[in-house]
């Protein structure tokens, strides 16, 4: 065979290359083709992924288990090598409970012994406890600096909002609101949206769920909000459903300014993916993800549970399968 210049080149020599390029961007397209089962007659109850690698946090429990009360077990999958980490401590099936640090590396989590922080790069080792706890803790968050540490604690007819001090765990504030809602409590969400303020989901009415302004510095209390479905954390926003009638919003707030998104009906929980670059949707029997970039919701699916890896691959989750591929929500559990 000749070359432009000239030059020959074997037959074998071209379809070696042929191959090896075919076989390169075989395997590059097989790179974000990721699937993982929990074993154990487990269910996933929900999960968020690392802002830097393909790692994600989930939460699960025994198939059959009631969610009321119900406790699951934290764990990290590692879909590139296929592994799953298993701390061996319960915690609330209520909803998320855990946040990742913006290296992608750590995770911190509530548990019913307090919050613990593990390292995805230790494995299974026990993981580091950082704030002790006589009562479950629900919806923690941390602040964009990742000098503060928020959370929900839960007391016998009380929830009580604590701020700490993220690297030395010292109480810097705290708020204890009754517990008066009519209904299963979900959600817990808690936000930063600078050093000194926390926004939360509270529980101290009987119908409805307000989102209020808790300031560090003064521990004033602001309600801002009626009735919040769900809060959650964005790359530069914070996002909120508010129930409205005739439809829940989808809303935003950045640089203290309230933006609405879309109506999002059938939907009533968000889970930041990705460290806010993307936000999960979620409702019965659908699930959606929202690019924080553009504000648009794409990737909808008959999946209950939805997250997307940093990389933009999109996981589905039906039952004990974590997977890229949205045919496993067709699969029935």
């Amino acid at each position: 065979m000749l070359k432009r210049d000239g030059t020959r080149v074997s037959l074998n020599t071209t379809i070696v290359c042929l191959i090896l390029f075919m076989t390169s961007h075989s395997l590059a397209a097989r790179a974000d083709d990721y699937h993982y089962t929990i074993s154990g007659g487990k269910v996933v109850v929900a999960l968020t992924t690392s802002p830097a690698e393909s790692l994600v946090l989930v939460f699960s429990m025994r198939q059959g288990d009631s969610d009321e009360g119900a406790s699951a077990s934290p764990a990290i999958i590692d879909l590139h090598k296929a592994r799953i980490s298993d701390f061996g401590i319960e915690s609330s099936a209520s909803d998320l409970n855990a946040v990742w640090r913006k290296d992608g590396k750590h995770v911190l989590f509530g548990t019913e012994k307090g919050i613990f922080e593990a390292d995805a790069e230790k494995g299974e080792e026990n993981p580091k406890r950082i704030v002790a706890s006589k009562s479950t803790t629900y919806g923690i968050a941390i602040s964009r600096s990742e000098s503060r540490l928020a959370y929900w604690e839960w007391n016998d007819k009380s929830l009580q909002l604590v701020v700490r001090d993220a690297a030395s765990s010292k109480l810097i504030r705290d708020w204890t609101l009754p517990y008066e809602y009519g209904s299963e409590a979900a959600g817990f969400g808690i936000a930063f949206p600078d050093e000194n303020t926390v926004y939360a989901q509270t529980f101290d009415r009987e119908y409805g769920t307000p989102r209020k302004r808790f300031d560090v510095a003064t521990g004033k209390i602001e309600i801002v909000d009626r009735d919040c479905l769900a809060l959650a954390t964005g790359a530069t926003a914070i996002y909120f459903i508010e129930n409205s009638k005739p439809a829940p919003v989808l809303k935003k707030i950045s640089a203290g300014k309230v933006e609405t998104i879309s109506s999002v009906t059938g939907y009533d929980g968000l889970r930041t993916s990705a460290g806010g670059q993307w936000i999960a949707l979620w409702g019965r029997r659908k699930s959606a993800i929202l690019n924080t970039s553009s504000d648009e919701i794409s990737a909808k699916s008959s999946c209950e549970s939805m997250a997307m890896l940093p990389n933009g691959t999109a996981l589905y989750v039906n039952g004990a399968e974590v997977s890229s591929n949205p045919a496993v929500c067709m699969r029935l559990r």
